[in-house]
């Protein structure tokens, strides 16, 4: 029981990460894409 509940922890732990990891990589797409659109309206 108690090893299972330490892999469900690792689990949630790499889930929680690959979360983060996710949204910081859209989060810059979408600034990239928002610089893109800004420098074009510039140009």
């Amino acid at each position: 029981m108690l090893h299972l509940q330490g892999h469900s922890s690792t689990f949630h732990i790499f889930s929680h990460t690959f979360t983060l990891y996710t949204l910081l990589l859209f989060s810059k797409t979408l600034k990239g894409i928002l610089a893109w659109i800004f420098t074009l309206k510039i140009l």
